[in-house]
C-alpha cells in the first residue's frame, strides 16, 4: 500500500528523539492531532512502550493510543489525510475556552467573541452551536428577598402535590393601553441598508383596567375597573362576578388571588371567608410570583395581539380586548391551568428561585 506520509519512518532515529524528548511534559504543550499520531506510533515502535505506558507519558485519550500504536500505522502515515475545505481557525481546546468564556455571561455576542478571537461571527456561532447552547435574553423579574423565597417554597409544599388546581379560579387585575410595550428583540425589520423604520407614540394613550378569572372549566367574563380600586370597589367587583363564576365551576371551588392591597384588607378577606367555598388566604400566596399565576401568560397574550392592532380610542380597545379574551381557546387556558403544578415544583427546586422554564 502506498504511504501518504514517510514523514516518521524516513528518519526514525531523529523522529524518536524528538518525540521522547517532547513527551517528557506533554502537560505543558499542545500538538496537532498529526503530531499526536506519530508520537504514540513512535512510542510503542521505537520505544516498545506498552499503550499504558504511553497513556501515562502522554496523558493522551487511550482510545488514540490504542488506534495509532497498531503496526498498520506504518503503511499509512500519521498525518492528517487530504480534505476539503480549509481548516477550522481554532483548535478544539481554544474552541472550549470561548465557550467557557461566554456561557451564561452577560455581553458576550457573537460579534464581541468574533474580536477576541479573530474568527468571523459565522465561526463563532457554529462553535457555540456545536456546544449546544442557545443566545437568549435577560428576563426582567421583580427582586426576590430571602423572606420572599422562603414564602414562595412554603406556598409550593402547601399547595403542590394533591391540591386540584383544576377546581380554582386564578383571578387577576390587568392594565391594556392602546399601545403596549413592544418585545424589541422580536420587532425587527428587514429592509435595504440604510433604510429606517420607525412607529409613532403618544405621551397619554387611552388604557383600561380590567378584572378576569380563569379556571380549567372556562373563562369569567372581563369586568371594567374604574378609577382606582379600593377594597370597598373590590367587593362589589366580586358580588358581581361570584354568579358568574359558579356557573362555570359549580359551588365548590377555590378562589385565587395575588397580594394587592384590596384583595388583602381586613374587609376583602372577611367578605372571602363568608362568601366563597374557599379561597387561598392572604398570608399564603407570595409577595413577587407573577410566575406561579398563569393568568399572567393570557394577559401577555391579548397584549400581543394589541401591538398587533391598530387602535386609538378607549371604546375600541375594550371591544378588540372583550373579543380577545372571549375567542381564546378553552384548550389554551387549560394548559395554562395544568401548568402550575409543574411552576411549584420548579420553584421547589430553585429553593425559592424564578420560574423561568
Amino acid at each position: 500500500m502506498a504511504s501518504r506520509y514517510r514523514d516518521f519512518t524516513t528518519s526514525p532515529k531523529f523522529k524518536y528523539k524528538r518525540v521522547v524528548r517532547c513527551s517528557t511534559s506533554p502537560s505543558t504543550m499542545e500538538f496537532s492531532q498529526s503530531d499526536k499520531r506519530a508520537m504514540i506510533f513512535a512510542l510503542s515502535h521505537y520505544a516498545g512502550m506498552s499503550a499504558s505506558q504511553i497513556i501515562a507519558a502522554t496523558g493522551f485519550d487511550p482510545s488514540l493510543v490504542s488506534r495509532w500504536s497498531k503496526p498498520w500505522v506504518a503503511e499509512i502515515g500519521t498525518a492528517d489525510a487530504p480534505r476539503s475545505g480549509r481548516p477550522h481557525k481554532l483548535t478544539s481546546q481554544q474552541e472550549q475556552v470561548l465557550v467557557d468564556s461566554c456561557k451564561g455571561k452577560r455581553r458576550r455576542s457573537s460579534r464581541i467573541l468574533a474580536a477576541e478571537y479573530c474568527i468571523s461571527q459565522q465561526t463563532a456561532l457554529r462553535i457555540l452551536r456545536q456546544a449546544n447552547l442557545q443566545p437568549g435574553h435577560l428576563a426582567r423579574v421583580p427582586k426576590l428577598t430571602e423572606a420572599h423565597r422562603v414564602r414562595r417554597v412554603a406556598f409550593a409544599t402547601k399547595y403542590g402535590p394533591g391540591f386540584d388546581w383544576r377546581h380554582c379560579w386564578i383571578s387577576d387585575e390587568k392594565r391594556f393601553s392602546t399601545e403596549p410595550t413592544l418585545n424589541h428583540h422580536n420587532d425587527i425589520v428587514w429592509d435595504e441598508p440604510g433604510v429606517v423604520h420607525t412607529y409613532t407614540t403618544t405621551k397619554y394613550p387611552p388604557t383600561l383596567m380590567l378584572w378576569g378569572a380563569i379556571s380549567h372549566a372556562g373563562k369569567s367574563p372581563l369586568y371594567v375597573i374604574s378609577g382606582k380600586l379600593n377594597a370597598e370597589g373590590y367587593i362589589d367587583l366580586l358580588k358581581q362576578a361570584k354568579p358568574e363564576l359558579e356557573k362555570v365551576l359549580g359551588g365548590e371551588y377555590y378562589f385565587q388571588q395575588d397580594g394587592a392591597p384590596c384583595h388583602t384588607a381586613r374587609a376583602t378577606q372577611s367578605w372571602l371567608q363568608r362568601n366563597v367555598p374557599h379561597f387561598i388566604p392572604a398570608e399564603d400566596w407570595p409577595p413577587n410570583s407573577p410566575d406561579l399565576s398563569p393568568i399572567e401568560n393570557l394577559w401577555g397574550y391579548i397584549d400581543s395581539q394589541i401591538a398587533a392592532a391598530d387602535l386609538q380610542t378607549e371604546e375600541e380597545l375594550l371591544a378588540f380586548v372583550t373579543e380577545c379574551w372571549d375567542n381564546v381557546p378553552l384548550e389554551m387556558v387549560q394548559r395554562l391551568i395544568l401548568s402550575i403544578p409543574t411552576r411549584l415544583e420548579r420553584v421547589l427546586a430553585n429553593a425559592g428561585g424564578w420560574n423561568l422554564a
